[in-house]
């Protein structure tokens, strides 16, 4: 993956892969990492871990995911 943007509490990316691959792969490390998926929808994961939250944020482009973390 390369890095967009990082900035306080978010950064993107962008990935040459598929979809479902990067979601899995974000599930698996977010379950590993302790934190608990709230919430799924279209592209978008919700997570809560110890009064935080994060968003994962996705999208497919021909060969491409890109995606955004946002931690609070």
């Amino acid at each position: 993956a390369t890095m967009t943007m990082a900035m306080a509490g978010m950064v993107g990316f962008e990935v040459e892969a598929e979809l479902a691959d990067v979601t899995a792969f974000y599930r698996e490390q977010m379950e590993a990492e302790g934190w608990t998926l709230d919430s799924e929808f279209e592209g978008m994961l919700n997570y809560s871990k110890d009064g935080r939250t994060a968003m994962i944020v996705l999208s497919e482009s021909d060969s491409t995911v890109e995606g955004s973390i946002m931690v609070q």
